[in-house]
């Protein structure tokens, strides 16, 4: 990005050592000469961490922890400097600069986070602030459309809301897992609050990767013997049926998923069309 790039980079880095140093310094002076109170070490704690989260960004913006510590020091930095102007009421021109500062250069480290379309620390922040309290499912589901499912099954651990056991399914199925998966479904559908089409549909499925024929049609006849019967079973049971050579059972499925809706008819194999 234009701003990373910038010869001034140089110079907001060295400019954020000297800061630090000179800070740390006066604020070790005030100790000693007794004039230390709490709203000067609160404040000097305000330019240390605004300084730091300045020289982690623009010295190591492209190792992403860095990047990230960098990111914390800048939120600290808007929310302490905000706790001395609204509680302390300490409003003066230094305290409203430290502010600004802190948010300005936030919004750059967003802008750079954007540019580099990571969506991660989206979810980071709403952790940090208290904002949403299903962030480690959000971030699972990151993850995952990254294929990162080791990280997946981590996100996930321990939570047992109806999304997240059913995310966990779908990646164990992914890492071919599948005896996995299939007793995260059938513990899912004990629960009768949900029981879904769908769990029963995918479980099917799964069993019939293993090659658990009878298993498998057993889902997708309840699937097609409720109210509203689900095509996609029909078509299942057909091609079961076909592998296990049972070909007029076959076309009969297939008919009858035809029938209920016609662009399914790409999945039926030619024979039977």
């Amino acid at each position: 990005m234009k701003f990373l790039k910038d010869k001034s980079n140089n110079f907001l880095i060295n400019f954020s050592k000297i800061m630090i140093i000179l800070v740390i310094l006066y604020t070790i002076l005030l100790f000693f000469n007794k004039t230390l109170n709490f709203g000067f070490a609160i404040r000097n704690t305000v330019v240390i961490i605004l300084f730091l989260g300045i020289f982690l960004f623009y010295r190591f913006y492209r190792k992403i922890i860095l990047l990230y510590m960098g990111y914390i020091f800048l939120i600290l930095s808007i929310c302490l400097s905000f706790f001395l102007i609204t509680v302390l009421d300490l409003i003066n021109f230094s305290t409203i600069i430290i502010f600004i500062t802190s948010i300005y250069f936030f919004f750059q480290i967003n802008i750079y986070l954007y540019h580099i379309n990571d969506n991660i620390y989206l979810n980071i922040l709403a952790f940090l602030l208290f904002f949403n309290k299903n962030y480690k499912y959000k971030l699972a589901w990151n993850y995952y459309n990254s294929n990162n499912y080791k990280k997946v099954l981590k996100k996930l651990k321990n939570l047992k809301t109806y999304d997240a056991l059913y995310l966990l399914a779908s990646t164990y199925e992914k890492v071919f897992e599948y005896n996995k998966a299939i007793e995260i479904y059938s513990n899912m559908l004990n629960d009768k609050k949900n029981e879904h089409l769908n769990i029963l549909y995918n479980r099917g499925a799964l069993y019939k990767k293993m090659g658990k024929y009878f298993e498998a049609m057993d889902d997708f006849a309840t699937c097609i013997n409720c109210q509203t019967p689900d095509p996609k079973s029909f078509i299942a049971l057909g091609i079961i049926k076909h592998e296990l050579g049972e070909f007029k059972e076959a076309r009969i499925f297939f008919n009858k998923a035809k029938l209920i809706d016609k662009t399914l008819s790409s999945f039926i194999p030619n024979e039977y069309k």
